[in-house]
């Protein structure tokens, strides 16, 4: 069941005017059969007619949990009083242009690795052991820095937990679909925009004109 008022994917082939003449039949009949033998046939199953109900009249689900306000109260009271030279400190990777895989701060960035097919947690650990220590240094950020990711499953795992803190990465904890700005975000969508202004060809001028950006 989608969770916003955007329709899914599959339902994007239906034409508006279907989905209006649905929904005010699920009103004023509670049911999306056909209430008579005149007309045309339906152009879509009942299935996927009952599926435009739920997602076009789940209207009340709410973006933010509980659990999601908490989390965005509790970042600020926990920051608030550290010196904002802090700010620049972090280290953030990202998922720049699939399938490269970055790191950047704000002194610069650090090494921009290629992945292998989809990201699994397996390649996430070994792009962690090989990149993450090196990038720190390439970008001299000192002895003393904190990383930052986003909330992805893959990120998160146990066995990455682990190896934040056999190796003494501090983490910095952003809660998810916080409204501040996220650095990492950001620079995605500027990366992206330039990069695909260059009209890369294929995997090797991506690899290319990500690194040149």
């Amino acid at each position: 069941m989608a969770k916003t008022k955007e329709l899914s994917e599959d339902l994007c082939i239906v034409p508006i005017a279907t989905i209006q003449s649905i929904i005010k039949k699920y009103k004023k009949f509670h049911t999306v059969e056909n209430v008579g033998k005149r007309g045309l046939k339906p152009k879509i199953s009942p299935r996927l007619a009952q599926k435009v109900c739920r997602e076009a009249l789940n209207k009340t689900n709410p973006l933010l949990t509980k659990r999601h306000r908490e989390d965005r109260l509790a970042f600020p009271r926990r920051d608030r009083d550290k010196d904002p030279s802090f700010w620049s400190c972090p280290m953030g990777c990202f998922i720049c242009l699939h399938p490269l895989w970055g790191y950047f701060s704000a002194t610069g960035p650090g090494n921009l690795v290629k992945l292998n097919g989809i990201m699994r947690k397996e390649q996430h650990m070994k792009i962690l052991e090989e990149n993450i220590k090196q990038s720190a240094e390439n970008i001299q950020l000192g002895r003393h820095w904190t990383y930052q990711q986003d909330n992805d499953p893959t990120l998160t795992t146990k066995a990455v937990k682990k190896y934040f803190e056999d190796n003494k990465v501090d983490v910095l904890e952003w809660p998810s679909q916080s409204p501040d700005l996220n650095r990492i975000e950001n620079m995605w969508k500027v990366l992206k925009t330039k990069v695909h202004a260059q009209k890369p060809s294929n995997l090797k001028d991506l690899v290319t004109y990500g690194k040149e950006e």
